[in-house]
């Protein structure tokens, strides 16, 4: 299988973005993502799918929770801001708006849904890491449009 075949065909496949969010030694965290899925409703259990390198995964692993929130359409400052490389020290969440649900984990100001969940159980692919998180609260946020990545760019629903 040629890997750039698969990648070429995968940009094909339109999809949200979110921003996966934790916290460590009382910092937060975040990773933008456009892996993410609802596995099961009975039990509430999401997957989310990152890069086992990176800090925010670790951190993940090391405190077993994470948050997930889906970004509307006015947020592709913060799918940028998250999706660059994540270094160790830098905060930057220093001018994001945010919250923490019950268990601490961050939760970004005008996220169209928010997700707190506790890691399940992992999966680790090559460089990758399948991780399946129970859902312990959401949060809803009516009548916004979603941010939408296709093609490797960020788009916007057009009705």
């Amino acid at each position: 299988m040629d890997g750039e075949l698969l990648r070429e065909a995968m940009r094909q496949w339109a999809s949200g973005v979110a921003v996966v969010t934790t916290e460590h030694l009382g910092i937060p965290h975040g990773i933008t993502v456009s892996s993410f899925d609802a596995l099961s409703l009975d039990p509430p259990v999401v997957g989310i799918t990152l890069k086992i390198s990176t800090p925010a995964c670790q951190y993940i692993l090391d405190g077993n929770v994470f948050g997930v929130n889906i970004l509307n359409e006015n947020q592709k400052d913060l799918a940028g801001l998250f999706s660059g490389k994540d270094i160790e020290g830098v905060n930057r969440f220093t001018n994001v708006g945010y919250t923490e649900c019950m268990y601490g984990v961050p939760i970004l100001d005008g996220s169209m849904a928010y997700f707190c969940c506790l890691v399940r159980h992992t999966h680790q692919l090559n460089q990758k890491i399948l991780i399946l998180g129970d859902v312990l609260d959401v949060k809803v946020n009516d009548g916004q449009n979603p941010l939408l990545y296709f093609n490797k760019a960020y788009r916007a629903l057009t009705m």
